[in-house]
């Protein structure tokens, strides 16, 4: 088997330069656009492999955005509330949901954001 190829992006910041070792080493670069492209569809595909994604998030620590930016709407077509939650490193993610659970939610983030915080908040 072929060791994993490396990845670093180019000094304009606009490409990452990915480099094959092996046999014949080889080189190419993935513009912003194309990176995007790999990243929907590796999504995809990892969507419909096994093991599935847990439906409940595993106890471990996250790489997790820090305020990341938000947007919610209604759709015109459903009457369903539209999160959209921006993440850097893939883009902007969208999800469908009811507005029982919509509401849900709600309670929850007031709940959690009204809170005192954990004590080990700052022990790292």
């Amino acid at each position: 088997m072929l060791p994993g190829p490396t990845m670093e992006l180019a000094e304009d910041k606009r490409r990452i330069i990915v480099t094959h070792d092996g046999p014949v080493p080889r080189a190419y670069h993935m513009a912003t656009d194309v990176v995007e492209n790999h990243i929907a569809a590796l999504g995809s595909l990892r969507a419909q492999m096994f093991p599935p994604v847990p439906v409940a998030r595993p106890d471990e620590t996250a790489v997790a955005m820090v305020d990341a930016p938000m947007q919610v709407r209604v759709s015109i077509l459903s009457g369903s509330v539209i999160l959209s939650l921006r993440d850097s490193r893939y883009g902007w993610a969208d999800f469908i949901v009811s507005r029982e659970r919509a509401a849900a939610l709600a309670v929850d983030l007031i709940a959690a954001a009204e809170s005192p915080a954990p004590e080990m908040v700052g022990r790292a």
